[in-house]
């Protein structure tokens, strides 16, 4: 592999070890944790290698991993658990899956794994859901909603998302950490089913990120705020003589339900973005999706389009929460981009984006505050449909690029066709 400026790159290349657990070492894909910097590697096979405290700088080859997801799986994600929304309060991390459940039934397998010690451990998990039920000889918690086609996992602090698209359901869940009364001590995961979106149209990513849910769709994304659908319904009690009661004759506790919505519903506060109308020859007539959704900040979003342009999003949150208020523009970049990931550093104004056009290059681009402000930008000429935006930096792979995870603002890690390259900018 080659750099357009050699002499501020410094690159690794890490030999890929043979899985035990499967007969073909080929990898298709990886995840990486940021909190605690595990490395989830995906499988031709849909199994998974996880690296806890993974650090390419510093190695020469992978090792036999600590702990094996095994296949089938149909996604994955990382789910950060916090008791506070202190972003500097200790975090737990799980790494969760989903799978098809043929028997007994047409179920989903959910499996968590739980980081402690430097390894992913299996833990319990308590629902008191009727269609959530934990099977210690599974290892996992049974769904009763049938697998389908294709289920999609999306995590983020203390909830996560589960998308069916046979069913065309989203399910929204919170979880936290609890004893285990039943398992003989330790902890366990409660889990609590939010809420639930009917989708009456396609939806090609979704990612719940900060304070909100955002679907991709076709010509522009769909917001939800988070906050409506993560503390539920209150379900009223009955009434006598004015006051409410429950079979012991005392004042019951409010019960919780789960919230039950539309995609297009604006109950909760929801609204669509559209991607600004233009009349580009490679967009006219086109079914423009949104199919990757990465943050930048907690009000400021890039999206991928399958075309394979960028997009800038940006909220405003008033005093009460979010509002309608947004900016969605493309960004300038003549690459047509495959695959986009961000490192976020809350410590910088500048926010740094990788991208590969799918073959044979990774470029890095700088975003600054000035450019993804609404406030700031409605001062600037509003006929502008464009935010400028420069490439600092490219990478040029003699192989072709499967996929690109950053590792920090100035270190990326990029998967070849048999090999894996860590570049860091000095």
């Amino acid at each position: 592999m080659s750099t357009s400026s050699s002499p501020l790159f410094e690159a690794y290349q890490l030999s890929l070890p043979k899985p035990l657990h499967t007969p073909s070492p080929q990898i298709s894909s990886f995840l990486y944790d940021p909190f605690s910097a595990t490395l989830a590697l995906r499988h031709t096979d849909s199994s998974f290698s996880l690296y806890p405290s993974f650090s390419p700088l510093s190695l020469s080859s992978l090792p036999s991993p600590k702990s094996l997801v095994p296949s089938p799986t149909s996604s994955a994600a990382f789910l950060h658990l916090r008791t506070t929304s202190n972003s500097s309060a200790a975090t737990t991390t799980l790494f969760l899956t989903s799978s098809p459940l043929l028997r007994p039934t047409s179920s989903t397998l959910i499996r968590f794994y739980i980081l402690r010690d430097g390894r992913f451990g299996r833990i319990g998990v308590v629902s008191n859901h009727r269609d959530l039920e934990f099977d210690r000889s599974k290892c996992g918690v049974v769904f009763k909603v049938n697998h389908g086609v294709s289920m999609a996992l999306s995590g983020g602090i203390n909830v996560f998302t589960l998308y069916s698209v046979s069913s065309s359901k989203i399910w929204l869940f919170a979880a936290r950490l609890i004893a285990d009364d039943e398992g003989g001590g330790g902890e366990a995961l409660k889990l609590m089913k939010c809420a639930v979106i009917d989708c009456c149209s396609p939806v090609f990513t979704i990612r719940v990120m900060f304070r909100v849910l955002i679907l991709g769709e076709e010509n522009g994304v769909r917001i939800f705020p988070l906050q409506p659908l993560v503390r539920g319904i209150h379900r009223k009690e009955k009434k006598n003589n004015g006051k409410r009661y429950n079979s012991k004759n005392v004042l019951p506790k409010e019960k919780l339900r789960s919230v039950k919505l539309r995609q297009d519903s604006r109950d909760v506060g929801a609204f669509y973005v559209p991607f600004e109308d233009n009349k580009d020859e490679e967009r006219v007539g086109r079914s423009v999706k949104a199919i990757s959704i990465e943050a930048l900040s907690s009000n400021c979003f890039v999206v991928l389009d399958n075309v394979g342009d960028v997009h800038l999003l940006s909220l405003s949150y008033s005093v009460q929460g979010l509002n309608n208020r947004c900016l969605m523009k493309r960004s300038t970049q003549t690459m047509k981009v495959v695959k986009l990931s961000v490192f976020h550093d809350a410590s910088t104004v500048t926010r740094t984006i990788w991208m590969s056009d799918g073959c044979h290059s990774v470029h890095l681009m700088m975003v600054s505050d000035m450019d993804t402000s609404p406030d700031k930008t409605e001062k600037k000429d509003t006929t502008e449909k464009l935010i400028q935006t420069s490439v600092t930096q490219a990478i040029f792979a003699s192989e072709k690029i499967q996929d690109i995870v950053p590792l920090a603002a100035n270190a990326v890690l990029i998967l070849g066709q048999g090999s894996m390259f860590a570049y860091t900018i000095s």
